[in-house]
């Protein structure tokens, strides 16, 4: 499946720390009926072979609608199931070392909690970055850098309506702020 990265809009994570597997096939099909474009698995303390076989039941059903389908943390997993890509925290395998697991290219992701953290991601040659949390989840109840996390998101709003101004003028502009912009699946 060759998607632009750019085509998608709407990032949606199936965790199965939420999702029952009986529930897994029925959520990402109503996931991508509702308009998801790109799905992430995310698998908190299951097994890799767990996620194997969730990750090989899930692609066969995104590969349907050319849902790109993203694993999260296991590399790995794309050298034995053809995903799409994979998603890596901070605490997780650096971008080179997921590529070298996966084994292929595919689209390799990475959480952002900050400005220095995206342009880190940004140097170590992501190809698209998750950023937040922007408020206390679930997942991260203790999440205290919020305010930080609004900032960026502002100041990158900011950058990309000056970014559009000099595309309409002809001119080129990079300045670190652009790090998804024209990502390819590879």
């Amino acid at each position: 499946m060759e998607k632009n990265l750019m085509e998608c809009r709407l990032y949606g994570i199936i965790d199965l720390g939420y999702v029952e597997e009986p529930d897994l096939a029925r959520v990402a099909e109503q996931m991508i009926e509702g308009g998801v474009d790109l799905t992430q698995l995310r698998g908190k303390g299951k097994s890799l072979d767990e996620l194997v076989g969730h990750a090989a039941k899930l692609h066969e059903l995104t590969a349907r609608s050319s849902t790109p389908l993203i694993v999260n943390d296991h590399a790995e997993i794309a050298s034995r199931i053809p995903v799409e890509g994979v998603h890596v925290g901070q605490d997780d395998d650096s971008i080179e070392v997921a590529r070298r697991k996966a084994g292929r290219s595919v689209l390799i992701g990475k959480s952002t909690h900050s400005l220095e953290q995206a342009l880190a991601a940004q140097r170590e040659g992501a190809d698209y970055i998750g950023f937040g949390p922007i408020f206390a989840t679930p997942t991260k109840p203790d999440y205290s850098r919020r305010s930080e996390s609004a900032d960026f998101l502002h100041r990158r709003n900011q950058h990309r309506q000056s970014t559009e101004c000099d595309r309409r003028r002809g001119k080129a502009r990079s300045d670190g702020f652009g790090f998804a912009q024209g990502a390819q699946h590879r």
